[in-house]
């Protein structure tokens, strides 16, 4: 999320908190500095004259007041000491709200919202203030009041601040607010209805006649309700809502909200007001209310409850997948926890625009388009699979995050890493032919060790400080690396005590806020003699992970661990880790498949094992379930090496896998040869399963990204890799066998989509051909190959291919189906249509913001553009900053994607340089900045290390 430039305006009357941000770069000439607006509350019998003026101010104050840049933002020294020293990143416990009722009018004619907020607080200890959250409301002074709860007595109000940093809100009340007794709050606000995609902001979408439909809809997490409406917008603050909302009937059929609607009132005016039933305790960041035209479909789960489906009219088809996942899943999650689902109703919402893939409000989840519509015949079968793990996942938080949730930010990991494991759960038990927990290495656990490999990572918990830190945690290490240490948590108590200790947990802090060291509690408690909190804290509260190495003398295996760094010389010292970077690890000791365990908790030590008097192969880490690598000596290196060549199948699937995934990053960190590696890829031209290539296919694109520049070793590459593939190329073939599994054909598209990228000329002649037959002859393309054939075209044809794609996006109402057109066309080599098409990733009118990232991401991986992307964005920083610095995650995302091939010392000094001048403009990047030059230097040390051992090796076995 970003932080763009702030403004304060101090009255007497009406207090503006935080900045109006404005949807287009317009200059209005002279901005109005000073504008005072008086906010009105929204009376059920207001009349016209009263509606006029309010709308006429908001309307003003978004057209002409602009925050000024000149001068620093925030309040002034003195005014700080009027108030005493109240603003920080916490807020007091002081005060605690109880309860909300909350009255909302969004206007989706002026792009405005209005309404009021009664919140009943209780008082824990004597004070004269109460401190909330508000961010870029308008705020009546003159409207605050303070009763106690049984209305006899009133509290003035002398003095009201804001602190836009923190967007806290200040209010100083004529006398104390009494321990132990009851307050209702009564304030106040309107607001802009903005595109911004975070707190309450404005959507849209196109019917089936092409006209234009808005929508209002919410996104709080992490920090965002304040957005919305004045609140203690803290995760430990929890509190009962309810909501009445205001709508146009003849704009706006549907009002969502988290509980269910309990009867409805129309206004004099004609507008609608519905009011819903009272929700559970909850924390502010999932609430959520939403004004559309949607349609629904409705089912029921097991246990009784209603989940519905709403997606606009015209797309409504394509929700059934998603109502059947969704009912299913949410009964298997029941009964796996052993937790009823505690509200009556479950809606899944189809957003337009939506910066992430989808949030987990309670009862009212909202997705992405891509991640919740499936229309057979245009979605692939990846897309069938996407849909279905992310209704896993945000089911999964309606225990893990909502029944129980994390005091504070540091343990968000409580929420996203549990919810990443328990996705594979659910979408397995939907469906068991998906091998989703074989697909686990490949899509989480390999991702989170390359990431978790640099010195810039973080803990899982870690220390959260500010509202950018917040947003920076929702990162790889939080989803991918949690969910693989409770994967390895599991494997090493079995899933039955993982089952029990879950449950147990989830019933003990219900309704209420846990951390890290509750959760291992309850695990300990049915897992003895095993201490879980001393063997996990290892893994939540000190950054990185281990390399097991692994020597065999006789019948004993000398262990010994040290912290794996991709780039060594970052190395951290010791003193900075709690635990001296040495981790208790859950050790799995295959033996020509005869399975021992062993738990390490020292830098080294000796393991004796009878079996190993006999010669045979040694495997550690069985199936991949640990969070570490292994390096074996170099004897072990080879008799694993023979075993691939000669009979791979006596390792399981993951073992192989993540033999090649350990030796190609133990070669990055130079503490093994390339060469080990590079042996192990030849037995791929018998090996059928989808992860070992899967895990082999990522590995040497990054070999493809290093080597990219050097014609010789870039032509070396490809012949091999073209020689390895194409025995796979001829067995997968372009048709589907009858009874051919999920993974199959997940082998065959990526095998497919990388010939065509290295121009295996069969492949290439093939898919070009079926491009033709599509642009020139109107024949459709099978959903599952559009990607590939789409790069094809696009790739290996000229402008006219480019055009053809562009065209069919504009007119394809499908969203899966325009993110394969998007990301096809930045495969172009051609300078001018590159050109074009970064000016069009930042033009909301032509590419939803949603997706511009996407497409900037999708370029700087066409070696052709890579350069003129990242001169793009630095040269427009400041316009990815104001619309991505803050309320999104994406500005991270964009830093590491449009950095990871560089390896010069020349790029990383030309980074450094840029990230020290835009120092105020990297919000939630910031960590990521650091990530990319580590990143550089990591590649930097491979061409050193690496390189020239690739070159030669690949011009042994080809000659």
């Amino acid at each position: 999320m970003l932080t763009s430039h702030q403004n304060q305006e101090y009255g007497s009357r009406t207090c503006i908190v935080g900045e109006e941000e404005h949807h287009k770069r317009v200059s209005y000439g002279v901005a109005v500095r000073q504008l005072r607006c008086r906010c009105t509350r929204t009376k059920v019998a207001a009349t016209g004259g009263i509606v006029f003026t309010f709308l006429v101010c908001i309307t003003l104050l978004s057209i002409f007041y602009q925050p000024r840049i000149d001068q620093k933002p925030g309040i002034s020294n003195q005014q700080k000491e009027n108030v005493g020293d109240w603003n920080s990143t916490r807020l007091s416990t002081d005060v605690r709200p109880d309860s909300y009722v909350l009255y909302m009018h969004p206007n989706l004619t002026t792009f405005t919202f209005s309404g009021w907020v009664n919140i009943t607080v209780s008082v824990t200890s004597n004070t004269n203030n109460i401190v909330l959250h508000a961010q870029n409301l308008n705020i009546s002074q003159e409207k605050i009041t303070l009763t106690t709860k049984d209305g006899k007595k009133r509290l003035g109000v002398i003095k009201t601040d804001s602190d836009p940093d923190e967007k806290e809100y200040f209010i100083q009340f004529s006398e104390a607010l009494n321990a132990k007794q009851q307050y209702v709050l009564h304030m106040e606000f309107s607001g802009l209805l903005r595109d911004t995609m975070y707190g309450l902001y404005n959507s849209s979408y196109k019917n089936d006649k092409g006209e234009t439909r808005y929508l209002a809809t919410t996104q709080f997490e992490a920090a965002h309700a304040r957005a919305a409406f004045p609140c203690f917008d803290e995760p430990s603050f929890k509190a009962k809502f309810s909501l009445s909302m205001v709508r146009d009937p003849r704009m706006h059929n549907v009002s969502l909200f988290n509980m269910p609607k309990k009867s409805s009132e129309t206004l004099a005016n004609g507008l609608v007001v519905d009011h819903f039933e009272e929700s559970v305790k909850m924390s502010s960041y999932l609430v959520a209310f939403i004004v559309c035209d949607f349609a629904k479909i409705t089912a029921n789960s097991t246990g009784g409850t209603q989940v519905s489906v709403y997606a606009p009219p015209h797309l409504i088809s394509q929700a059934e997948y998603a109502l059947d996942v969704a009912s299913k899943v949410l009964s298997y999650y029941e009964e796996f926890f052993g937790v009823a689902f505690p509200l009556p109703k479950q809606d899944l919402v189809a957003i337009p625009d939506f910066s992430a893939g989808a949030m987990e409000n309670w009862g009212l989840i909202t997705y992405r388009m891509t991640a919740i519509l499936y229309e057979e015949g245009v979605s692939d079968s990846s897309d069938k699979e996407w849909v279905a793990v992310v209704i896993a996942h945000e089911l999964a938080h309606q225990w893990f995050g909502n029944l129980v949730t994390m005091k504070w930010w540091n343990d968000l990991w409580l929420n996203e890493g549990f919810a990443t494991f328990v996705e594979y759960l659910g979408s397995d038990h939907y469906n068991s032919r998906w091998h989703m927990f074989d697909q686990f290495f490949l899509k989480d656990a390999r991702i989170a060790l390359g990431r978790d490999a640099l010195s810039s990572s973080h803990p899982i918990s870690a220390k959260v400080t500010s509202a950018e830190q917040t947003e920076e945690m929702f990162d790889t290490v939080t989803y991918s690396k949690g969910a693989s240490i409770i994967r390895m948590l599991d494997s090493f108590i079995g899933r039955d005590r993982l089952r029990k200790g879950l449950t147990a947990y989830l019933k003990k802090y219900q309704y209420g806020n846990a951390e890290t060291s509750d959760l291992w509690h309850e695990l300990t408690e049915v897992s003895h003699p095993v201490d879980v909190e001393a063997v996990m804290n290892t893994w939540t509260n000190q950054k990185g992970y281990p390399v097991v190495h692994v020597t065999r003398k006789g019948n004993q295996l000398i262990l010994s661990q040290e912290r794996f760094l991709l780039y060594p010389k970052a190395k951290a010292k010791k003193k900075e880790s709690p635990y001296n970077y040495i981790w208790q690890i859950p050790i799995t000791i295959s033996f020509q498949g005869q399975i021992s365990k062993k738990l390490l908790t020292k830098e080294e030590d000796t393991v004796v094992l009878p079996l190993l008097t006999r010669p045979g192969w040694l495997k550690l880490n069985h199936e991949q379930t640990g969070f570490y690598r292994v390096n074996y000596d170099e004897e072990g290196w080879s008799q694993l090496t023979r075993i691939l060549l000669q009979n791979y199948t006596a390792l399981p699937t993951a073992d192989r896998a993540g033999l090649l995934e350990d030796a190609f990053n133990l070669a990055r960190a130079n503490l093994v040869n390339i060469t080990t590696a590079l042996e192990m890829t030849q037995y791929l031209r018998g090996e059928n399963e989808f992860v070992p290539w899967g895990v082999t296919l990522s590995n040497m694109l990054y070999l493809y990204d290093m080597l990219w520049g050097n014609e010789q070793a870039f032509n070396l590459y490809k012949k091999y890799m073209l020689s390895l593939m194409d025995p796979q190329i001829k067995r997968l073939g372009w048709e589907r066998q009858p009874n051919e599994g999920h993974l199959a054909n997940l082998m065959r598209l990526k095998i497919l989509s990388l010939a065509v990228e290295l121009g295996h000329n069969e492949t290439v002649s093939r898919a070009m051909k079926m491009f033709n037959d599509w642009m020139l002859r109107d024949k459709p393309i099978r959903a599952d190959y559009r990607s590939i054939v789409y790069k094809a075209g696009v790739s290996k044809g000229g402008e006219r291919e480019w055009d053809f794609c562009w065209k069919k996006y504009l007119a394809e109402s499908n969203d899966a189906e325009k993110k394969k057109l998007l990301i096809a066309m930045t495969f172009t080599k051609n300078i001018d249509k590159l050109s074009r098409y970064l000016q069009y990733a930042l033009d909301p009118t032509k590419i939803k913001k949603q997706s511009a990232i996407q497409v900037l991401a999708g370029m700087s991986r066409n070696h052709a553009a890579t350069a003129l992307v990242l001169a793009y964005v630095k040269q427009n920083w400041d316009i990815i900053y104001e619309r991505y610095g803050e309320g999104s995650f994406e500005i991270g995302r964009l830093i590491e994607k449009t950095t990871q091939t560089l390896h010069t010392q020349r790029d990383y000094v030309q980074l450094k340089n840029f990230f020290k001048a835009n120092a105020e403009k990297l919000g939630t990047g910031e960590v990521a900045s650091k990530q990319a030059l580590e990143s550089i230097k990591a590649n930097i040390f491979w061409i050193k290390n690496c390189q020239d051992a690739t070159v030669t090796w690949l011009q042994k076995k080809l000659s």
